[in-house]
């Protein structure tokens, strides 16, 4: 099963390499084709996270509960461990509202 962590955040790689090292780490989505099945982990815009589900790659997001003062930052891995950072798996679809 192939498993990509799409991140520019140093804490975040290292927080990924820590946890779960059988994640291929990746800049950006652009250097991928996304195939169904991969697993995408990172933070996406909304928009984003849908596309790579409606192409049948499952989406994994790093998420944590942040102090106030420290949102906004660029974290650590032990910040994140200290926020109880986890990966959580999510399902985004795209509907566009239509008022009428």
């Amino acid at each position: 099963m192939v498993k990509y962590f799409s991140s520019r955040h140093h804490g975040a790689i290292d927080w990924m390499m820590r946890h779960h090292p059988e994640f291929k780490i990746i800049s950006s989505l652009f250097e991928i084709d996304i195939i169904p099945g991969y697993i995408i982990a990172g933070n996406f815009p909304l928009s984003l996270a849908a596309e790579i589900c409606a192409k049948g790659a499952r989406l994994f997001s790093i998420d944590m509960n942040l102090a106030p003062d420290l949102r906004g930052t660029e974290l650590t891995a032990e910040q994140m461990e200290i926020s109880g950072a986890k990966l959580v798996e999510y399902y985004v679809s795209k509907y566009i509202y239509n008022e009428n």
